[in-house]
């Protein structure tokens, strides 16, 4: 089991990583008090990425996940074999 230094550690990465995804995705050089309650808080839910090659396919391009076609094509098959 890790130990509370560890947890600490991992806490200020994700708290640095929050800010450069604040400077690079919002221009900002400069952080303020407000900027930085915002990392305290946030730090521990950013989305690694929500690009269209990365993000969710049916937000992206309104298409069925892949998961959703498998069923799709499962229930699909169970219904023929039922008539």
């Amino acid at each position: 089991m890790r130990d509370r230094a560890f947890r600490r550690e991992q806490k200020q990465k994700r708290k640095k990583k929050a800010k450069t995804f604040v400077k690079r995705n919002h221009g900002y050089d400069k952080v303020n008090k407000e900027e930085e309650e915002f990392f305290e808080r946030n730090a521990d839910h950013l989305p690694t990425c929500s690009c269209w090659m990365c993000g969710n396919e049916r937000k992206q391009w309104n298409n069925k996940t892949i998961q959703e076609k498998k069923f799709e094509e499962y229930t699909d098959s169970f219904t023929e074999d039922l008539v």
